[in-house]
């Protein structure tokens, strides 16, 4: 395993599934007559406390995006880089649904009590926004693949059909 394949692949597929997260948190919260910014200020409170105004949404994206990079880190060295594609994503949404559940059981609430009552205004969205995460972890095989120069995996190459010879017309009398 290639300490470096693995960092770089494992952060831009969890900062790229963070900012998809993000867009996602904002979409949802702004359908919902929400600040688009809720979930990054709520995140941001873990560093800033509740007063910190505009830097609470800077520390909050640097806090998510930094997290999001060290799970997709740890998510690109425990997935082999010959895993598909496909199932990389199904993967990386069970551990992202598992990863959020068990955070905000244990850490968040400890760390920063006022997150859930703030985000439960958009928890369905919240939801679908960390299942968007794990799928865009999915990405981690492929990048090491690319990163290294390794051939594509077996399972995200499609079939080329097989040339057909020509078919000789019937010699048969009519």
């Amino acid at each position: 395993m290639r300490q470096h394949e693995v960092i770089s692949a494992g952060a831009l597929s969890g900062v790229l599934g963070g900012g998809v997260m993000t867009a996602l948190s904002a979409i949802g919260a702004a359908l919902q007559g929400d600040d688009p910014s809720l979930s990054l200020a709520a995140i941001g409170e873990t560093l800033a406390g509740g007063d910190a105004g505009a830097s609470k949404i800077a520390l909050g994206a640097l806090l998510h995006l930094a997290t999001c990079a060290a799970i997709g880190i740890l998510f690109a060295a425990v997935v082999p880089r010959e895993f598909p594609t496909a199932c990389a994503a199904g993967l990386g949404v069970g551990i992202a649904l598992f990863t959020a559940g068990a955070m905000m059981s244990t850490i968040v609430p400890w760390a920063n009590p006022g997150f859930r009552a703030r985000i439960q205004a958009i928890g369905g969205t919240w939801t679908i926004a960390v299942a968007a995460f794990g799928a865009a972890l999915g990405a981690a095989p492929f990048l090491r693949r690319w990163i290294s120069g390794a051939a594509p995996a077996a399972a995200d190459r499609r079939p080329v059909p097989a040339a057909r010879a020509p078919v000789a017309p019937s010699t048969r009398a009519s």
